[in-house]
Formats: C-alpha cells, sequence, structure tokens
C-alpha cells in the first residue's frame, strides 16, 4: 500500500495545470460530433446483423469508416466514461469503482475520485483553442462534471447555442438501448413503485418512460422468433422477449441518430463535420454488462468524414476508449497532451497502431471482484484475482429487474440450466481464462489448460504483467483507503480561490490558483460562458472580472472579482 500513497503523491505534486494550455485559433472550422449509444453491442446491418432494418444508421455506415475492433475500458458505464473524458485507464486515476456515488457500501461515502492534477476533461483542451462544446445527456465521469468542460451541459445542449461561425464539440447521448429499456412492463412498474415517492412522478413522465410506454403498446414490432440467442442464455420466450427488446430500442436510437443527421444537413454542415458513432459499452444484459467478455466491452463504431473522405473503407486496429480523447485532438491538429495513457488513431498525430487493449473491473454496486482482461485481434485473456468469489454475486439493479437475469435464477433453481448456460454460475473463478475470440465469439471454451495455446497464454499474461507495471492499479488498494487519500479526513478538498494580479506595464492581468491541477476560467459582466484562462488578458475598462478554478474531484472555488481602478 505505501507504493499507491507514494505514487499518488508524487503525482499529486508534479505539475500545474493552466500552464499546459496554449492558446490557439482555430483555421480550418472543422466540426466533430459524437452520438452515443447506451448498452450496445454491434447489433447493426455494419456488422452482419439484419435483424431489424436501421435507415438512418445504415446510411452513416455507408458513408463512414466501418471499425471492427473497438473496446471499453470496463463493461460499465461510468469507469468508461471517465476514459472517454480524460484519455486515462480508470485503474490509475480512482474511477474503477462503479459508482463513486449512489453505492452502499457501508462506511463509504458518496466522493468524487480525485485523478492526478495534470488529467482534464479533454474538452477544456478545445474550449482553450476556439471550440464551442456542448453535451446533451449523461455525465457519470466518477466526478462531477466541471464547469470549465462544457459551454453547454444538459438536455437543451446544443451547437445551434454557439456563436455564429464557432466551431464546436458536440455531444449527443442516448438513453434509448440502455439495460434499464430493455425491462419488462412489470419489472419496470416495479422499479417505479421502488423509487422514492417524491421522484415517482418525474420518472413516469421521463423521456425514458415514454419510450418504454410506445414499445409496451407496440410490443410485436420485433418478432422475438427472429433474434439470435447466444448459447449462454436458455432459449425460452422471455429471453427471446428480452433481446428483441433491444432491437426495439434500436429502431427507435436509429429514429433519433437520423434527428441529428438531419439536423447538421439543415444547417450545411453535414460536410463541415466529423461525425462519430459508438456505444459507451456492450449490451446490458448479464454476462455482457458489468463483465469483460466481448459481449461486455466491444463496441459498434462508425467514424464518418466530410466530403467522403475513406468512404467505405473498413479498419480492424485495435482501439481502446482512452485513445478517443488524443484522436479528437489530433484530428483537429493538436497535439496530445503526454499525460494521457491513450494515443490517436487519427489526425496529425496518429500512432503506430496498438497490439492490445486492456479492461477492467472492481466494484459493482456494493460488491467487489477485481478482473483484469487483456485482448489483441484474436485472443482474450482474463485474470481473476479473488477466485474464491463466485462469478456472480447479488446486484439489486440486475436480479430485481433484468427480465433474463430473472429467468436464469428461476431455471437454474429448477435444474434446467445446461453445462454452457452454467458456467456463468460457478461457486469459484479459475485463475485465468484464455479465449480464441474468432473461432469462439461467446467466449465460452477456456483455453488456458490446453498445452496447444501455452505460447498464447504467456505472451498476454506477459502483457497483463507489463500494463500493469507501467500503469499503476488501484484496484490493488481498499476502495475507503484509496478515497481517504484523495479526500484526507473523508471530507472532499476545495479549490483555492483565483488570485489576480497586474503584469507587464499593468494593462494586463493574470490569473491563478494554488491548487495544483486547478484550471482557472474567467468571464467578463455581461458574459453568460465562462472561457479557459491561458494566459495575462488585457484589463477592460468599467468592466469587471469574475473568476473561479476547479481542480477534478475538488469542490471548486469561490467566485472572484476584479474591477479596475484608476
Amino acid at each position: 500500500m505505501k507504493t499507491f500513497f507514494l505514487i499518488f503523491s508524487l503525482i499529486t505534486a508534479s505539475s500545474d495545470s493552466t500552464s499546459s494550455i496554449k492558446t490557439y485559433v482555430p483555421e480550418s472550422g472543422l466540426n466533430i460530433v459524437w452520438i452515443t449509444a447506451e448498452d450496445l453491442s454491434p447489433r447493426l446491418m455494419a456488422y452482419g446483423d439484419s435483424t431489424v432494418s436501421t435507415p438512418n444508421l445504415n446510411r452513416l455506415a455507408k458513408s463512414s469508416v466501418i471499425y471492427d475492433n473497438v473496446y471499453s475500458v470496463s463493461g460499465v458505464c461510468a469507469p468508461s466514461r471517465s476514459a472517454l473524458i480524460t484519455g486515462m485507464y480508470p485503474t490509475s486515476i480512482g474511477t474503477n469503482y462503479m459508482r463513486s456515488s449512489g453505492h452502499k457500501v457501508e462506511g463509504l461515502p458518496d466522493y468524487e475520485a480525485v485523478p492526478p492534477p495534470e488529467v482534464k476533461c479533454f474538452t477544456e483542451f478545445l474550449r482553450a483553442k476556439g471550440y464551442y462544446c456542448t453535451n446533451n445527456s449523461k455525465t457519470d465521469y466518477q466526478f462531477d462534471a466541471p464547469f470549465t468542460a462544457w459551454d453547454e451541459n444538459g438536455s437543451k445542449a446544443h451547437w445551434r447555442g454557439r456563436p455564429t461561425g464557432t466551431p464546436f464539440f458536440s455531444v449527443f447521448n442516448f438513453l434509448t438501448t440502455h439495460e434499464s429499456m430493455t425491462w419488462n412492463e412489470a419489472n419496470w412498474n416495479k422499479f417505479i413503485q421502488n423509487l422514492p415517492t417524491s421522484r415517482q412522478e418525474s420518472v413516469r413522465k421521463s423521456k425514458r418512460a415514454r419510450i418504454q410506454n410506445e414499445k409496451f403498446k407496440n410490443p410485436e414490432a420485433v418478432n422475438p422468433g427472429t433474434v439470435e440467442v447466444p448459447p449462454y442464455y436458455p432459449d425460452t420466450e422471455k429471453v427471446r422477449n428480452s433481446i428483441a427488446s433491444q432491437y426495439h430500442n434500436l429502431l427507435i436510437l436509429d429514429r433519433q441518430v437520423g434527428k441529428i443527421l438531419t439536423q447538421l444537413e439543415e444547417d450545411n454542415l453535414l460536410d463541415k463535420t466529423i461525425i462519430f458513432f459508438f456505444s459507451d459499452h456492450g449490451d446490458g444484459f448479464p454476462r455482457s454488462k458489468r463483465w469483460l467478455y466481448d459481449s461486455g466491452i466491444k463496441v459498434p463504431m462508425f467514424i464518418r468524414f466530410p466530403n467522403g473522405y475513406r468512404v467505405g473503407e473498413r479498419n480492424d486496429d485495435m482501439i481502446s476508449f482512452i485513445d478517443f480523447p488524443p484522436s479528437v485532438l489530433s484530428l483537429l491538429g493538436i497535439q496530445p497532451p503526454k499525460y494521457m495513457h491513450g494515443q490517436a488513431f487519427l489526425g496529425k498525430y496518429k500512432a503506430t497502431p496498438r497490439t492490445f487493449i486492456h479492461a477492467a473491473n472492481d466494484r459493482q454496486g456494493d460488491t467487489y471482484d477485481r478482473i483484469r482482461a487483456v485482448r489483441d485481434q484474436r485472443f482474450k485473456y482474463i485474470k481473476y484475482y479473488e477466485t474464491e468469489k463466485p462469478f456472480i454475486q447479488p446486484l439489486w439493479y440486475r436480479d430485481d429487474y433484468n427480465s433474463i437475469m430473472q429467468e436464469l435464477l428461476r431455471l437454474k433453481k429448477e435444474g434446467r440450466l445446461n453445462a454452457k448456460q452454467l458456467l456463468w454460475f460457478r461457486r469459484t473463478k479459475p485463475k485465468e481464462e484464455l479465449f480464441d475470440c474468432v473461432a469462439d465469439p461467446h467466449e465460452i471454451n477456456n483455453l488456458a489448460e490446453n498445452p496447444s495455446y501455452k505460447p498464447k497464454l504467456k505472451q498476454l499474461r506477459k502483457a497483463h504483467k507489463k500494463w500493469l507495471k507501467n500503469f499503476e492499479d488501484f484496484g490493488k488498494m481498499e476502495e475507503t483507503e484509496m478515497v481517504s487519500v484523495m479526500w484526507p479526513k473523508l471530507i472532499q478538498p476545495k479549490t483555492s480561490n483565483p488570485v489576480f494580479q497586474k503584469v507587464g506595464n499593468g494593462n494586463k492581468i493574470s490569473i491563478t490558483s494554488s491548487t495544483l491541477g486547478a484550471t482557472v476560467a474567467y468571464k467578463f459582466s455581461g458574459d453568460e460562458n465562462w472561457k479557459i484562462y491561458t494566459v495575462p488578458i488585457k484589463i477592460p475598462e468599467k468592466t469587471t472580472i469574475t473568476a473561479k478554478a476547479i481542480r477534478l474531484g475538488y469542490e471548486e472555488s469561490d467566485a472572484v472579482n476584479f474591477k479596475k481602478t484608476k
């Protein structure tokens, strides 16, 4: 444990953030849009699945590069989203436990993870360089989204709110394919009834509820008889109905994607914008979500470039979520910061394709289970660190509402699951698993004990050990101990207030915070949005400057005002 304290202390004392962001005026005006789904494996025609027709996604895919080997860093959303916003492995920055808030772990408060001081939301670099950044739904980074990350953050956030001619980066996240959207009507109603009374009515009126009600009124939109049931599930009516429900969700998602494409066309921006489509991790079903099998971490991804560039290409490079932030920066000609664990797979600073991707699991809800995975283009290695624990531990969100999980539990109790379906119910775990993900895409046949695969096992085992050496793993540390390092005495630290200081001949002013890693932002009286502070600014006449500072995981500072006096 001393190693972690030492490393954390060294990281915490290593750098000042504001000096690492340089002012830049964009030259090309190129825009980027992320359209993100939730809990969705590659169930699309572009990946050979023709269960349902999705004309808008098909249209997007046909005008894009289709990526075949894209992986989240976790089988669940919050750690994955922390990687997408920082370019860092969650296990190395303390965002690996699902979740840092809203859990039920005794003695552990709701907390915000505190990454090393140099770590930023990568959108801060875009905003400092003149981009208007918007996010329409869900941050869930394991730390609160800092006020410096987005110009607009909320359901109405849109590139249309930007000053005319300003380049933009916009995220549109859709909940439509989320795990909860596959619940049957009885489980959905039970979920609402179990909510605090104060929340029940708002959930009933939510957009999520409207989509659910649409499905309940039209349950035959997707014929359950047409879906494929993987071998680790029993082929029953309830399982088929649940899988069909996900395809129904996909039909609704397709319309939502079409709306974004139409808006880009209406604004004459379609060929001035790079469009990413991907999901936050794999399917929201048991043995997929929260797990490191491909069904939990492999995601679809299309990237559409302007003016037909690279149309029709397929790419099989190994790509991790930590590679997304440096790739966006690289596409816009911005050199990614060296602290990022990820590497650019596009743009000016494109790196040599990676050989391996890495993924991790730690606490889910209130149950701990440290698992790590390495994958190359064909094989998956999984390392279990707590082999004495069963594969399945209690998880109320899944067990109480997920129809497939309930069917699995019922049939196991009745002794009606076959050998493949019982694998996930083993009372202990092996130390290692090795799968040929091409010959065995459902990851059923463990090759770790097969002598023929010993060289591959040794190669991936070595890759895992190298990863642990290069990127320290907070999963080795008790979570309460980790939090006590980030939040001394389990109290959230507060960012120091900004300090104004005149520089040069006195007509400019610098703004600093003594908190290492703090981003400073300011605005003039009458401004709506905060600007990222990078270099001394000219002191305006008869105008108040307001400044605030924030370090990830810290409470933001107080707002401090400055007004020029004679």
